[in-house]
């Protein structure tokens, strides 16, 4: 299993506000007063978020198996936004999605009088504010919602459409539909006449981000110590969550050491301050992969045995290091049976005959004879291998690999 090293610390300001109580009933005798007795809880922080950047994996090359890099740069970017969680209890009335002439509300003269428009939709719809409107004034020039679910249709696609063109965060409409939703729905007209009541409140909770600023730094990463034999590759990748820069490590053959340093000489750059992420490894003597291959390889009687050739050639590869190749000898264990039929539906003997060889790295494949097995008429061999490392590998244990059955 995969290992990742890494490191965050996580800093945060909170604070907690609260009001009073709030009743339920019909929407003539309470709305007026919804204002003052409605329950807003409310909780403040101010967050960031984190880039993550993954660079291009290191994978082992012969001759040498050491890993050795540096000088590569990323710029990362963390945004700090002031964040308010809200939870407020909401009415719902029974009048949302009754359809009118629109005639009953007050849209500060946005449908009937000349002027700014954006300050015109400001003024009629509590919670857009300034920064919003005028982003706004293009959907509802498209004609004036008849009802307040069509209303709320028309606010959440905005603000949606808003956030994806423009980077404003859409939680600016839950405050027009759920913390004023009282004085919106009586101020625009949709309360639909004087059978308009309130069924229920639902308490309804969300956050208003607001962007205060970029945060950036430049990292650096650097590699040592580490050892990959080709075919193997470790991932790196480095974090920044607006206070921390930490790195992470993808290893199945190395153990990591990360230290990450600040370098004040580069305070003043550009893009901000400088971060050296070192990854110091250490090879561990881990689990052998699969070093031969089934397929292409072949068991084939003979008179009085059975001659085998196993493909070997990602053994063959690592050959062409020569720390390897002077320290790491792979050995194969075969068990033969013979078997009459199909390997689906034949009959398998019991086994005939075990062997070991050491398998040639030298070459792209290894051949062996197993003698003294005779396979009755019709019967062909069945050929169980495992593979195992002598000890002294400095790269990997001497756990036995189950390879498969090399049979035709």
């Amino acid at each position: 299993m995969k290992r990742i090293v890494g490191a965050v610390a996580l800093v945060g300001l909170s604070l907690g506000l609260a009001a009073c109580a709030t009743s339920n009933n019909d929407y003539a005798s309470k709305t007026e007063s919804y204002d003052s007795n409605r329950k807003v809880a409310q909780q403040a922080t101010i967050e960031y978020t984190t880039d993550r950047r993954n660079f291009e994996p290191v994978c082992g090359q012969a001759p040498n198996t050491a890993v050795v890099f540096g000088g590569t740069q990323q710029v990362l970017t963390s945004r700090q936004e002031a964040v308010t969680r809200y939870s407020v209890s909401t009415p719902v009335y029974s009048c949302e999605s009754n359809e009118g002439n629109g005639s009953g509300g007050d849209w500060g003269g946005f449908y009937d009088r000349p002027g700014d428009k954006a300050q015109q939709l400001n003024n009629a719809i509590k919670g857009v504010g300034k920064a919003i409107a005028p982003h706004l004034v293009p959907y509802f020039q498209q004609g004036k919602p008849r009802s307040w679910y069509s209303f709320s249709n028309v606010i959440t696609n905005a603000a949606r459409e808003i956030q994806a063109k423009t980077g404003i965060n859409a939680s600016w409409a839950n405050g027009v539909l759920y913390q004023y939703k009282a004085d919106n729905i009586r101020n625009l007209g949709y309360l639909g006449g004087t059978n308009c009541t309130i069924v229920r409140y639902d308490t309804q909770t969300y956050e208003d981000r607001q962007f205060i600023q970029d945060l950036s730094v430049v990292v650096e990463i650097r590699g040592s110590g580490a050892k990959l034999l080709p075919g193997e590759c470790d991932k790196y990748s480095v974090s920044w969550n607006g206070r921390e820069v930490s790195g992470g490590v993808s290893s199945d053959y190395n153990r990591y050491n990360v230290a990450v340093n600040y370098d004040a000489l580069t305070a003043s750059y550009s893009q901000g301050r400088k971060a050296v992420v070192t990854f110091t490894g250490q090879r561990a003597v881990v689990n052998p992969g699969y070093l031969i291959e089934i397929q292409g390889s072949t068991a084939v009687a003979t008179s009085g045995g059975v001659q085998i050739n196993v493909r070997n050639s990602a053994l063959n590869q690592m050959m062409a290091v020569p720390e390897f190749a002077n320290a790491c000898k792979l050995h194969a264990n075969v068990s033969i049976s013979g078997r009459t039929g199909s390997a689906w539906s034949g009959k398998k003997t019991a086994v005939l005959k075990t062997a070991s060889f050491p398998l040639d790295g030298t070459q792209g494949s290894t051949s062996y004879t197993a003698s003294g097995v005779t396979m009755q008429e019709k019967q062909h061999p069945v050929v169980k291998i495992s593979t195992a490392f002598a000890p002294g590998c400095p790269f990997y244990n001497t756990s036995v690999v189950d390879n498969g059955t090399i049979e035709e």
